[in-house]
């Protein structure tokens, strides 16, 4: 009985991961419409690398996200 149990479990575990990662994304629209605030940022987003003294190392700053 023992022996069957452990990969039975391993089997039922691997089922209830597939169908909940299989599943569609849920969406939760936090606000309708346009976001409160929102300025609409123009330009292309633009990305670089910054040597972070608090990091200390190399950080990757993007500015410009819509």
């Amino acid at each position: 009985m023992h022996r069957l149990a452990a990969p039975l479990c391993l089997f039922v575990v691997c089922c209830l991961n597939a169908a909940v990662f299989g599943a569609e994304p849920l969406v939760v629209n936090l606000w309708p419409g346009k976001t409160p605030g929102d300025v609409g940022i123009t330009g292309q987003e633009e990305s670089r690398i910054y040597q972070s003294p608090i990091l200390g190392g190399p950080t990757k700053l993007i500015t410009n996200v819509a």
